[in-house]
């Protein structure tokens, strides 16, 4: 999980954390969703000139250290109430919808389908379907709670599993720009 469903859901929460009014909070909360719909077609755009490698690996190591900074401004903001360090965690949280739609993202819905052979793509996009609804559904099940009584903290739930899944698909996943199925599944032996 990267934190995408727990920031869409309670980044309004976040913010007025962080000294935002309610009103704006929610307001930069709103505004922000444009990095995500600029990220989405910014995806549209790299996907076949960047490769989805570094689009993968490149997102996940990058929301992995946005959603560490955005624990360090929260634990720094907490301690100070400095206001500025919320005005920083808004360009974080701003970046990280950006970078969560122009990578990973888009990337979850297709590199399943391009990974496997012919026989098997539609079971392996059902499973990855099913996987992040799945995700969909707990995340915010869990982080709420985690966020009330770890404060912080809380992104570690994400920064653990972003660091883990940077780490194994920089080992595991090959380039599939420009290959057909059958040079993926060669590659992939």
């Amino acid at each position: 999980s990267s934190g995408i469903i727990a920031m869409s859901f309670f980044g309004t929460f976040l913010l007025s954390q962080l000294g935002f009014s309610d009103r704006s909070a929610a307001l930069a909360n709103c505004l922000s969703a444009l990095a995500g719909t600029a990220g989405a077609i910014t995806a549209t755009l790299a996907v076949d000139k960047v490769g989805r490698r570094l689009l993968v690996v490149g997102s996940l190591l990058l929301l992995a250290m946005i959603n560490t900074l955005m624990m360090v401004l929260e634990l720094l903001y907490e301690a100070t109430r400095w206001m500025p360090l919320g005005q920083a965690f808004l360009l974080i949280f701003i970046a990280f919808l950006f970078i969560f739609s122009a990578g990973a993202g888009p990337a979850a819905w297709f590199i399943g389908a391009e990974l496997s052979p012919q026989g098997a793509r539609a079971r392996v996009q059902a499973a990855s379907i099913g996987a992040q609804y799945l995700t969909c559904f707990l995340s915010p099940i869990v982080y709420f709670p985690l966020q009330r009584s770890a404060g912080a903290y809380s992104f570690l739930l994400f920064i653990v599993p972003l660091s883990a899944a940077s780490v194994f698909f920089y080992y595991s996943l090959p380039e599939t720009r420009g290959k057909n199925s059958e040079e993926i599944q060669n590659e992939l032996r």
